[in-house]
């Protein structure tokens, strides 16, 4: 599912009840996570569960939006130096100056 925010999924604002009444079902369950692995029949495989258990390996912004990534993928790419300098947390060495 492709969504620009989380205020467009349905669980992310009704109760699992609100959601039946909503999809018009006589019930509605969720798998719990290793259920939910088990059922891939891949013996987990290395599947990422962060969006579902909320422990990222990273800090995701509270406002990041589907938008703004897409943006970014269209943007002029950087010259490596730049990179290199923003990577390296604001340090004042271009890629060039490391190897030489």
């Amino acid at each position: 599912m492709d969504t620009g925010t989380r205020s467009e999924l349905l669980a992310a604002n009704l109760t699992v009840q609100e959601i039946q009444d909503y999809l018009d079902v006589d019930s509605l369950a969720y798998l719990t996570l290793d259920n939910l692995l088990e059922a891939t029949g891949t013996n987990n495989a290395g599947f990422c569960s962060a969006c579902l258990t909320g422990d990222y390996p990273v800090d995701v912004p509270v406002n990041l939006s589907k938008k703004i990534l897409e943006e970014s993928m269209h943007r002029p790419e950087k010259p490596a130096e730049t990179q290199q300098e923003e990577l390296s947390g604001g340090i004042q060495q271009s890629f060039s100056e490391i190897h030489e």
